[in-house]
């Protein structure tokens, strides 16, 4: 029994080790870009030997595409965090908001080394993927037969996506240089405005 415990033990320290690693990378990522990423640089960055990060990535280019491939995961998991479908649909959007621009707050500069690669064969129909989800989601917190939109459902799910893009959230705090609740803001008081009909008051 104490063997199966210390199997057990050791792969949780190396499940726990290559993420480390990766998060190592997705923080080099984005503080250099893909092309200025080097292997001792994330190994440096994990606290971690060389050597260490060769035992979990043969390779550089392994190393990028399996931060990359975490990354969007995470994104995407970060979608699905439940709403109680009796909250209104402007309070559910907020949320939506906050969730999205949450995300592009703490990964936007390594989302947009990610969004970079979105020719790569790997990289390009999980970006495609979660786009779609993201469309879907709001469509669905749009439906709601009590709730009147200014606009039909598609064209708001639309004007949603648009405004929780990354580029949006890109050219808001980081070419405008507003704060990240400011931004949360405008975006959230503009869907309210456009979608809604309530002026921020």
């Amino acid at each position: 029994m104490p063997r199966r415990y210390s199997m057990d033990s050791r792969q949780g320290e190396t499940v726990a080790r290559r993420r480390r690693l990766l998060d190592a990378a997705i923080q080099v990522l984005g503080e250099v870009g893909a092309d200025r990423l080097t292997m001792e640089a994330v190994a440096e960055r994990a606290d971690a030997a060389t050597r260490t990060l060769y035992n979990h990535f043969s390779s550089r280019d392994e190393l990028i595409a399996a931060a990359l491939d975490l990354l969007l995961q995470e994104a995407r998991d970060s979608l699905y965090l439940d709403t109680p479908a009796e909250v209104d649909p402007a309070e559910r959007l907020r949320q939506f908001v906050r969730q999205v621009y949450g995300i592009y707050g703490q990964q936007g500069d390594s989302l947009t080394t990610l969004l970079d690669h979105r020719g790569d064969p790997k990289i390009g129909p999980q970006v495609t993927m979660m786009r779609e989800s993201r469309r879907e989601h709001l469509e669905e917190i749009l439906k709601d037969p009590q709730t009147k939109l200014v606009l039909p459902v598609p064209e708001a799910a639309a004007i949603a996506f648009v405004l929780t893009s990354h580029e949006t959230w890109t050219a808001l705090v980081k070419d405008s240089g507003l704060s990240q609740l400011a931004a949360l803001d405008l975006v959230t008081a503009t869907l309210d405005t456009v979608l809604f009909a309530r002026r921020p008051g």
